[in-house]
């Protein structure tokens, strides 16, 4: 981002540290201690909106939920996920990270691996990913956000 960035709205008790540019538009606001937790630094884009997908999820208030929780979630996988024939062959199994990002909306965008197992299984574990139906979205600070996800999937072989 272009422009001087000057800090304002600086308390020394739970502090915040917020950042403008030179036409008064906020680039990040950073907190470095709120009651006993600690919060992190928000972003905002170039019109000045809150960028969640940087946030750290442990202060989230509420992270994205999938439609009827874990269960419902582990069950959807199981359903979807077909096991790559040629993974099956050369007995490899493991797991595959997923990562992805809940929109405001709960729409499941920018999906990627980001522990590759075996190239079959980390494009089966994306496109079922891709498929998911609409979660419930994160919230921060009482309105909904985009939330980055990372979603471990197992690929176990009975005999």
């Amino acid at each position: 981002m272009e422009g001087r960035y000057l800090t304002l709205d600086l308390e020394v008790k739970d502090g915040v540290f917020s950042y403008y540019t030179d036409e008064g538009l906020i680039t990040s606001r950073s907190y470095y201690r709120v009651g006993k937790k600690y919060k992190p630094s928000v972003y905002y884009n170039a019109s000045g909106e809150l960028d969640a997908k940087l946030y750290d999820p442990d202060f989230m208030e509420n992270m994205p939920e999938f439609p009827g929780g874990i269960p419902k979630l582990l069950e959807y996988l199981s359903s979807k996920l077909v096991y790559p024939k040629e993974a099956q062959k050369n007995g490899i199994q493991g797991t595959v990270f997923v990562r992805f990002v809940v929109s405001e909306k709960g729409v499941v965008e920018e999906v990627s691996v980001v522990n590759s197992l075996h190239p079959a299984i980390d494009q089966e574990a994306m496109r079922v990913v891709k498929q998911m139906p609409k979660w419930k979205p994160g919230k921060f600070e009482g309105r909904a956000v985009s939330v980055w996800y990372t979603l471990p999937i197992r690929f176990t072989l009975s005999w």
